[in-house]
């Protein structure tokens, strides 16, 4: 009997890569200004689905779907510290 699906097919894994950078600069005694900047997925890699596992289908073995596209996003804060 042939099988419905293969068993034991994996998808890629994650390739997420966030940053964060923070400047504080004094102003003057006892008030400090803060600057971050936040990054999440920097190199906007695509994280892709994982493969058909049907073997009578016509696209078996194909990935046809993202498994997510959160895409990049950047965040800037200030804060000024007294």
């Amino acid at each position: 009997m042939f099988p419905h699906t293969v068993d034991g097919v994996r998808a890629n894994g994650d390739n997420n890569w966030n940053m964060n950078i923070e400047k504080t600069t004094p102003i003057r005694e006892g008030v400090n200004f803060e600057m971050r900047l936040e990054a999440q997925d920097v190199f906007n890699h695509l994280v892709a689905g994982a493969p058909n596992t049907t073997p009578t289908s016509a696209q078996f073995g194909q990935v046809t779907s993202d498994a997510y596209t959160t895409g990049r996003w950047v965040q800037i804060q200030g804060k000024i510290d007294f």
